[in-house]
This record gives structure tokens, sequence and C-alpha cells, in this order.
């Protein structure tokens, strides 16, 4: 596919057959693109003027809050000259080309993007970004109170959420709807689209189930006649904080804790505990016969264990009691029941009637499991039950909002769980004895020197021994040295599994300063001097000078003769810095050099001197040295004019020495 610009008058670009253009004259521009046959396709037309430069960064832009946002546009560039560089103001991530990118969108902000072309024209313009803020919500439920073994109904309080899933107890249920039926205490979260298509996930709700009290237990006084009549005086020992009605065709006809009933029918008590739950008994009174109906009562303790069914308790009366037509042993009105199936119970009155009680149990399934801890963590062992609730015990007493299958211990000690089988009765788990397991750091270096790793740490743990320790590097000791800069963890875990881990970073210190050098006021002086600024606190390094010269005090040396010293500064860590620096004679001292029969020149210089003899000289070598006396250079002197290269010697203070029929030394400044 071959690609051509066309110019201003329609006219063909030279080498314009790239993607890409850059204009250099004004006009309009267009765009060709031909097949290898003839036939041709045009683009639109753009005026672009290259002498000035705009920039078009879009349209304003809306995201949802917290999400991760692309803004600007490809190639927003009217007019200037390429190429062209891009940047945004702070916030933004320069992606180029007009792009930029935003990671973490939580607030409105105006952007700015500039842009500067091969001319060095700027040009900018300014995005307004908006930010949906999300709308607060909750869930909450429909009826209250919440009963075991009832089930209860939550809702999202959000009218217009397009629900995409519900989280309840950790797990996720995918569904659309605003509601939802739990059947145990749940902590639930909802993730919905709000009317701005931005997904929420709403806070932890929870949901707590009130335990319900049994059934209430009829006690019964018989009447006179009661056989023919079933006229009597019922009652019940009340429960604090509950109320009582008693029914008869769905109508109250009483709310004491007392009757008395004269006429026979089937009646109902309903008692309402002081969560607002509520549980009733139902019985019978028939009458011109020898005998009447109650109900059973299931009643337990909690305990899954423990289970019993009751009669109404007549006083004088005979109870016998039946597992399918197996009769039991024992005259109680109430009878530990451990299996399912029809239970009937007779009571003989002492006039000698007979009351009938039916009760069919459909027993409790009880569910086989245990808790396990693995790396710190505890957690339900056993199979899923529909309906099953959690609540983690420490030392026997319920942990507030523990109402997972699983619980990461925070403070030592015995651990159990208690689970709500089918939101009837309890089950408890094994006991587990934890000793939470932490590391102390209790010694690490922060710094190292730049170049150096002798770094260190170590770690004391508390849980249950024995320990394995593993770092970062690979080590399995208690402690670790030889560290490099860098970031390092420790993870230890004890002989139950309880997992800690711990992080340091250790970073590079260095020693920094400057120093003013003051160079020597005039020839053969040793006046100079160098000041430091150094970056640390007073008193936390030391200075040293190479060669040893002069006179150290606080950050100054002083009393330096011309020549070349090394100055470090050491700090408490040992750490090193240092510089080269020489001290020259006054420049201004040490004019080109004229003898009666030599001149030096140039001098100062920068690469090279000429030495002139008059009427010339063959017989005389020149040596170059520096302060120490150091022989650098050495050479013959031929003719009048001999030239001497110092390109490989550093700026500093040297000394021409010539020796043979003339002896002369001369000081040369190389700049």
């Amino acid at each position: 596919m071959l690609h051509q610009f066309s110019g201003i008058w329609m006219e063909y670009l030279f080498q314009a057959n790239q993607g890409y253009y850059f204009p250099t004259v004004a006009g309009n521009y267009s765009y060709v693109v031909s097949s290898y046959a003839t036939c041709q396709t045009y683009s639109d037309t753009i005026y672009i003027d290259p002498t000035s430069l705009n920039v078009s960064v879009g349209p304003d832009v809306w995201a949802c809050y917290g999400s991760e946002v692309f803004i600007g546009m490809y190639n927003p560039i009217l007019g200037g000259v390429g190429p062209f560089t891009y940047s945004w103001s702070s916030g933004v991530i320069n992606l180029g080309n007009g792009r930029g990118q935003i990671v973490n969108a939580i607030s409105n902000r105006t952007y700015t993007l500039t842009v500067t072309d091969s001319q060095g024209r700027v040009a900018t313009d300014q995005l307004n970004f908006y930010v949906y803020q999300p709308v607060p919500s909750t869930i909450s439920a429909i009826t209250l109170p919440m009963c075991q073994g009832n089930g209860e109904t939550v809702e999202l309080n959000y009218s217009t959420a397009m629900v995409q899933k519900w989280i309840v107890n950790g797990d996720t249920m995918t569904s659309g709807s605003r509601t939802y039926n739990l059947t145990g205490s749940s902590i639930c979260q909802v993730i919905y689209l709000d009317s701005n298509s931005c997904l929420i996930t709403t806070e932890p709700d929870t949901f707590y189930f009130y335990q319900v009290v049994p059934g209430p237990h009829i006690f019964l006084e018989q009447s006179v006649g009661f056989c023919q009549t079933g006229v009597g005086t019922y009652w019940v020992n009340p429960n604090p904080g509950s109320t009582y009605r008693w029914e008869v065709d769905q109508n109250t006809f009483s709310t004491d804790t007392i009757v008395n009933i004269v006429y026979p029918d089937r009646y109902t008590l309903y008692e309402t505990d002081v969560n607002g739950c509520e549980q009733s008994s139902d019985f019978h009174v028939i009458s011109s016969m020898p005998r009447s109906d109650m109900d059973l009562v299931l009643v337990h303790s909690g305990n899954c264990d423990s289970v019993f069914l009751e009669a109404p308790e007549i006083v004088g009366g005979n109870y016998s009691w039946q597992y399918n037509s197996t009769w039991y042993s024992g005259n109680s009105y109430r009878v530990n029941i451990t299996l399912g199936g029809n239970y009937f119970c007779r009571v003989i009155t002492p006039d000698g009637c007979e009351t009938y009680c039916f009760y069919t149990y459909n027993g409790i399934n009880s569910i086989v499991f245990s808790i396990d801890s693995l790396n710190g963590m505890l957690y339900y062992d056993g199979p899923f039950v529909q309906g099953t609730g959690y609540q983690w015990l420490l030392n026997g007493e319920p942990i507030v909002g523990a109402l997972n299958n699983y619980y990461l211990p925070t403070v030592p000690g015995n651990y159990s769980l208690r689970i709500l089988n089918n939101g009837t009765c309890y089950q408890y788990s094994n006991n587990i004895d934890m000793i939470v397991c932490t590391i102390n750091l209790v010694s690490s270096s922060a710094l190292v020197c730049i170049g150096s790793c002798n770094g260190d740490a170590s770690v004391v743990a508390t849980g249950t021994p024995p320990f394995d320790y593993l770092w970062s590097n690979g080590s399995t000791a208690t402690s670790v040295n030889g560290l490099c800069t860098g970031y390092y963890s420790v993870s230890v875990t004890d002989s139950i599994g309880c997992n800690s881990v711990s992080s340091f970073v250790i970073e590079n210190d260095s020693v920094n300063f400057i120093a003013e050098v003051r160079h020597t006021s005039c020839i053969a002086c040793d006046n100079g001097s160098f000041l430091l600024n150094v970056d640390e606190p007073v008193g936390s390094y030391t200075i040293s000078i190479d060669p040893p010269q002069g006179i150290i005090t606080g950050d100054s040396i002083t009393g330096l003769p011309p020549g070349f010293y090394q100055i470090c500064v050491t700090n408490l860590l040992g750490c090193t810095s240092c510089d080269n620096l020489t001290i020259l004679q006054d420049p201004t001292l040490v004019p080109s050099i004229k003898d009666q029969l030599i001149v030096v020149y140039p001098n100062p210089t920068h690469s090279r001197i000429v030495i002139s003899v008059e009427n010339g000289i063959d017989d005389a070598r020149y040596i170059i040295m520096n302060n120490l006396g150091q022989k650098l250079l050495e050479g013959w002197m031929q003719g009048i004019n001999s030239r001497v290269s110092l390109e490989d010697l550093t700026v500093g203070l040297y000394f021409l020495k010539i020796e043979g029929k003339i002896n002369k030394v001369f000081p040369v400044i190389k700049n």
C-alpha cells in the first residue's frame, strides 16, 4: 500500500509517503491512499500553519471513583514544526503523543497538556476531569427481628442498582436481585453497578439471628368433671422479658400467663421473647369424652446432644411414652430423644381422664466436623451444610463478629467453634490452644556505605517452638549479615503452622561535601586553604588531607602551599567521600617568563608551552616537575623554539627546569 500526502493546491509532497508528515508551510493538507492499481482514496482536508502551534486535548472526561482512566487525544496538534514533545500536569502519567493515564481517579481536577515543537513554540490546552462519587448504600433486613429457624430476607437500599453479586460470609453468590434470603447470622456485601455504571462494593453489614426460646411449656390443673367438660386452669412459667397471648380460632382472648378454659376447642399459646422472636404451643380440649389432645413441645438447651420432648405437666398425672410402637419405661412429662421418628405420650389424670400427645421428630443430622490451624489461621474442617451458622469462641465466650468458617487469632487463648445446625441447635468443635506468633526485628542496619555489603539483621520469634526461618536472601538462620542495599523480608513459621512476616529496607549512606578553594596570594607563599561545606551533622565526621599539609581546624584546612591534594571526609558509619583539589599560585603573578636568554609562553596555558632561547641552543634539556619534585616530562631542547605538550597533565602548578649551559627553573601553570 502506498501513502502520499498532498499539500497546497493538491500538489504531491516530495517523499511524503509515510503514515505521518510534519508540515513546513501553511496550507490545506490531505491524505491520499492508493493500491498497486490506479484507484486512489482521498481523506478530508485540514488547514495547518507550521508558523503557529495549537493543541486540542479533547472533550472533558467523566470517570468512576477509584478507576483507571486514559485521557487526551492521539496527536492532538494543529500547526507547528515537528518533532513535538508532550508533558502533562501533575497526577497524569505521560504516555506520549498527547495521551495520558490516571491510575486512581478520586477527585475532580483540571489537567493541562503542554506541547513544544522543534522551534521552541509552546501551546497548552486544559481538560476538565470529573469523578462520579459513589452513592452511599447499605444492606438492611426487610423484617425484624431476625430469629433462628426462620428464613429472613435482607435488601440493598439502592432502588436503581444493577446487582452483580452477593458476598455472604466470604462466599460469592451470583445474583441479580436486590434481596437475599439468610438462614443464619451472616456478614453480607453487594457488588453492583450504580446509575453511572460504576462498579460499587458495599461495606460489610453484619446480621445477627437471635436464638429462639423453646415453645412455652403449658401446665394444667383440672377442674371437677374435667373428663366431660375439659374445664381447667392452664398456665405457663414466664421467661424474663417475654410476653404471652392465648388464641382460639385466631382470636386473642388473653395476654396473661394463666387462663381458665371453660369450653372445648383448639387453643394456641404464643410466647414472644425479649428479642421479638416468637414460638407457640397448641392444645386441644375435647368435651363429652374421657380424653383431650395436647401437643408435645420440642425443647433443647441449645446443644444438639440435649433434645427433649415435653408434654403438658398435669399435677398428679401418670405418663407413658412410646417411640415407633415401642414403649419407654419411666413416668415423666419430659423425655430425652436422639432419633427421628413418631413419638406418642399418654397421660392419665388423677380423675381417670386420658390425654394423648403426638409428635413426629425428623431428627438432627449431626455434622461431623473439627477445627484445625494452618499458618496461624483457624478453619472449619467439615462438610458444607446449607443453613449452618458459625460462631468462634475464645475461652468459651463468643468473639464478636467472628461469624465465618475461618478465623485469624490475634490474642493467645483456647479457641473453639460453635455451629448452628440447620438453625435448630448448637454443636461444638474440639479446642485448640493458640499462642499467637510474632516476629520482633531486634536489630537491622538501616544504612550501608555506597558499594558496601556489610548490613545485618536479627529477629526473635514468639509462638510454639521450634521455629523455621526463611529470609528473602535464602538464609534460614535467626540472623543474617553481609547485606547490600535493598528490600529484605523474613518469614517465621512455628511448629503449629503459625506464620508471621517482617520486612525492612537497607539504604545507601553517602558523605557529600563542597570545597571552596583559596589559592596562594603570591609565588612561593603557603597561605592556600580549603573551606569545606559537609552535608553531615557537626561532629559526626572527620577530615583528612593527602599529602599531609596545613592545619585542619573544624571544616577548614589552612596554611597550604601550592600543589595537588586529596581531601577526604569520613562519617561515623565509615563511609568516605574524597575529592582531588589543586591550590595554585596567584595566576596574576605568573606572567609569561622572560629571561635574558629564555622566554616561556603562553603561561598560563591550556595545552602546551614554547621555550624560546635567544640565538638557539642544542646542548640543554628540559624537565617538567610537580611541587613534590617528581619528574613528569623531560626532553632535549632543539634550536630557538622548543615546544612541550602538557595535554597529559592535570590542571595545576608545575615547574620547568632547564639544565645545560643554562640552568634555570620557571613556574608553569596549566589551566
